[in-house]
C-alpha cells in the first residue's frame, strides 16, 4: 500500500482530498499538512511514497517546495495541484508523476496513483548481482544484463548526458548549479532549474523502469550515481592507467587497456565538458599502443607489432609520432612498398587536413629509396 501525504494551505481542499484518499483500496493517507515546513520535517524521518502538493502557497511555491521534498526523500513521487490551468503545463514539465486540477476528482486522483503504483511495481529492484553496464568508449549507451541485454532509449538527449556525467564523476557528488551550466549555459536560471528536474526525474523514471532503483540519488542539492550496481568502462579503464602509474608495468595491463579503448571517451556525443578527458585518455591509449609496439618488435612478433601503430593512426590520422614509427618499422623490414605506401596516404592527409607536407625528419628517411608524392 502507498504512503501518502497531502500539502496545501487551504484546509478545505486538505479535507475533501483527504476524503478522497479514505475511499482508495491502494493508498493510505498519512498526514495532512497546511504549513510546508512541517512536511520537510516530517518526511525526514517516515517513509512516504507520494506527496500531493498545491503549487500556489503563500511562504513557498509548490514547485520549489517539490524539489526540497525529493532532496530530503529521493524516492518521493510528487503530483502537483493546482487551481488554474496555466499551471499544469508546468507542473508536468517539472515533476512527470503526474499533475491534478482542482477542485480534486476522485477518478482522477486513482489514474494518477494507479499510474504511480505500476510503474514502481515495474521498477522493483533487482538483485544486487545484476548490473547496470555502461560504455563511454566510442558510442556511449547503457545496458542492463540478464538472459538478454535491455538496452535503454533515452525519453530526451538532456537525459542521456545527465546519466553521462554522474557516470563521469564515478559517484562523486555533483552539486545542480554545476550540471546547469554543462547541461543549459544558454538558458536563463528558471527555464534552466525546471528542465532539471523534469531531466532528473526522467532519467530517475527509466532506471527504476529498469530494475535500478537505488542508482539514481541526490541530498541537499547534489547527485551521483550508486557506483555499487554499476559496471562501467570508465571505472575499469581508470583502475588500469592507475595501476600501470604506480605498479611495475606488465603488458597485460596494456593489453586489457587497449581491450576497452573502443573508440575516443564519448567519442559520437562530443560532450564539451568531456573534452578534457577526452584528450588525456588518448594520449594514454596511444602511449601504451607504442609500448605494445616496441615489446612485440623485441618479441619479433612483426604483425603485432604492426597493428599497434595502425591501431593509433585509425583514430587518430594526424599523429606524426605514429606514421614515423611505421615508416621507419616497415624500412627496417626492408619492405619499401609499405613505407611508401604509408607516406603517400600520411603526405595526403597532411595536405587535405592541414595544408602542410609531412615533417622533413619523416622525408628524410626516404633517402635512397623511390617514390612519388
Amino acid at each position: 500500500m502507498l504512503k501518502v501525504i497531502a500539502i496545501d494551505d487551504e484546509p478545505m481542499a486538505l479535507k475533501r482530498f483527504a476524503r478522497i484518499i479514505k475511499e482508495m483500496n491502494n493508498v493510505e493517507l498519512i498526514k495532512t499538512f497546511e504549513n510546508p515546513s512541517e512536511a520537510l520535517v516530517f518526511l525526514e524521518k517516515n517513509p512516504v511514497d507520494i506527496a500531493y502538493v498545491d503549487i500556489e502557497m503563500p511562504s513557498i511555491s509548490g514547485i520549489e517546495l517539490a524539489e526540497k521534498l525529493t532532496s530530503v526523500c529521493p524516492s518521493l513521487d510528487v503530483v502537483m495541484v493546482t487551481a488554474h490551468d496555466q499551471y499544469a503545463l508546468e507542473a508536468f514539465r517539472v515533476y512527470a508523476a503526474g499533475y491534478l486540477l482542482k477542485p480534486v476528482e476522485r477518478k482522477e486522483v486513482e489514474k494518477c496513483t494507479n499510474m504511480i503504483e505500476k510503474r514502481r511495481n515495474t521498477g522493483k529492484s533487482l538483485p544486487e548481482k545484476e548490473k547496470l553496464y555502461v560504455r563511454c568508449f566510442g558510442d556511449f549507451f547503457c545496458y542492463s544484463n540478464g538472459e538478454m541485454p535491455r538496452y535503454f532509449k533515452w525519453r530526451t538527449a538532456k537525459t542521456r548526458e545527465l546519466m553521462a556525467i554522474l557516470n563521469h564523476f564515478k559517484g562523486q557528488p555533483v552539486h545542480r548549479d554545476q550540471l546547469l551550466d554543462w547541461l543549459w549555459p544558454e538558458k536563463d536560471i528558471k527555464r534552466a532549474v525546471q528542465n532539471f528536474h523534469a531531466t532528473s526525474y526522467y532519467l530517475r523514471n527509466q532506471l527504476e523502469k529498469n530494475g535500478f532503483k537505488h542508482v539514481f540519488e541526490q541530498k541537499n542539492g547534489q547527485y551521483h550515481l550508486n557506483m555499487k550496481y554499476i559496471d562501467s568502462d570508465l571505472c575499469k579503464m581508470d583502475k588500469i592507467i592507475d595501476k600501470i602509474k604506480n605498479e611495475e608495468q606488465k603488458t597485460e595491463d596494456y593489453l586489457a587497456l587497449v581491450q576497452l579503448y573502443k573508440g575516443h571517451y564519448f567519442e559520437k556525443q562530443g560532450y564539451l565538458w568531456a573534452l578534457d578527458s577526452q584528450e588525456g585518455y588518448r594520449q594514454t591509449f596511444e602511449s601504451v599502443q607504442m609500448r605494445l609496439h616496441h615489446y612485440y618488435v623485441q618479441k619479433n612478433e612483426r604483425q603485432k607489432a604492426e597493428k599497434a601503430l595502425k591501431d593509433i593512426i585509425e583514430i587518430d590520422q594526424l599523429n606524426e609520432e605514429a606514421y614515423g614509427m611505421l615508416i621507419t618499422f616497415y624500412l627496417n623490414q626492408k619492405n619499401h612498398v609499405m613505407a611508401i605506401k604509408i607516406y603517400e596516404m600520411m603526405y595526403r592527409l597532411f595536405q587535405e587536413e592541414l595544408g602542410i607536407e609531412p615533417p622533413p625528419q619523416i622525408t628524410k628517411m626516404f633517402n635512397g629509396v623511390t617514390l612519388t608524392p
